[in-house]
């Protein structure tokens, strides 16, 4: 497994050879001065989306922390913690598409507890990204894309995505466990 670290563009020896150093991901020296937007309580980790997009998970006994964005050009929209299944659902636009289509992905808990296990061998305390494949989580929503005014919502107390497809005039409805689909409603 690699957690590719953001912290320098040069070697650092306490680092090893196995951890990627890459510079151009560096998040802004500003980042943890702008205004969070949401906090999610986990157990042992805590969940912060900021208003510039980043999201970082702070493990709350060790104290480190690691981005779910998969790089600089990922903006964090919203964040949800899907309690059937123990993950983090990640709603975010990317500049490859000038922030137009609304991206979804889970990310288990357990990926991240990996990720903080790997993490914690390092001797040198650094920010990382989860941009390994096996860290970015399993893509939700693989058949369309979501643009705006489509919108995503989570139901927690009935277990549902709801997603609002406007070229189709439609809503679908997803299973919050499973994230296969139930139904669609057309308008």
């Amino acid at each position: 497994m690699e957690i590719i670290s953001i912290s320098s563009s040069s070697s650092h020896p306490l680092i090893p050879n196995n951890i990627n150093l890459i510079s151009k991901r560096c998040p802004p020296a500003n980042l943890f001065e702008d205004e969070i937007e949401h906090k999610l309580p986990i157990p042992a980790m805590i969940v912060t989306l900021f208003e510039n997009g980043r999201c970082a998970i702070f493990q709350k006994d060790t104290h480190v922390s690691i981005f779910l964005n998969k790089s600089t050009d990922e903006q964090i929209k919203s964040i949800f913690y899907n309690r059937l299944n123990q993950s983090i659902i990640v709603v975010s636009v990317t500049k490859k598409d000038e922030y137009n289509s609304l991206k979804c992905r889970s990310v288990s808990l357990r990926i991240i507890q990996t990720a903080f296990e790997e993490a914690s061998t390092l001797k040198h305390r650094q920010t990382l990204y989860l941009m390994n494949k096996e860290y970015k989580g399993m893509k939700l929503f693989n058949d369309f894309v979501l643009r705006w005014p489509d919108f995503v919502e989570f139901d927690e107390l009935n277990g549902k995505i709801i997603t609002k497809h406007s070229l189709e005039d439609s809503y679908r409805i997803w299973c919050l466990h499973t994230y296969s689909l139930q139904f669609v409603i057309k308008e």
